[in-house]
């Protein structure tokens, strides 16, 4: 007996950061815990961080410093960089679902694509 309730809280854990990482949170529960704080991971193969200020700037750094701006769309948390494309002054937009499941970050794209990250405390470059 002394087993299985370890056990059942493991997987009521488990079962909690499913279910969290699926549902996405709204607009102001992903200002309280994304804006002001540093996110780090791995996009199209290479290591990023990302400090995403309380103005709506983003400072970040992969293989080079760059900044970009952030916006709340509903529940979405949208970024903008500018274009690879020298013609477009502006920025390209892509809007993510966003949980939070302790120090991990889910992104969940417009084409249903989910990718991990790490929420770091602060600015942390």
């Amino acid at each position: 007996m002394k087993h299985i309730v370890p056990l059942a809280l493991m997987l009521l854990g488990v079962a909690g950061c499913a279910t969290a990482s699926k549902a996405g949170m709204g607009g102001d529960e992903i200002k309280a815990r994304i804006v002001g704080n540093t996110v780090t991971g791995v996009d199209d193969g290479k290591p990023y961080m990302e400090y995403y200020d309380p103005s709506g700037s983003i400072a970040g750094k992969d293989t080079e410093p760059y900044t970009g701006s952030w916006r709340i769309d509903g529940n979405k948390l949208c970024t903008g960089y500018e274009s690879e494309d020298p013609t477009k002054t502006d920025l390209d937009w892509t809007c993510s679902g966003v949980s939070v499941v302790g120090d991990r970050v889910f992104w969940l794209d417009q084409d249903g694509e989910k990718t991990e990250a790490k929420l770091l405390p602060g600015r942390q470059q």
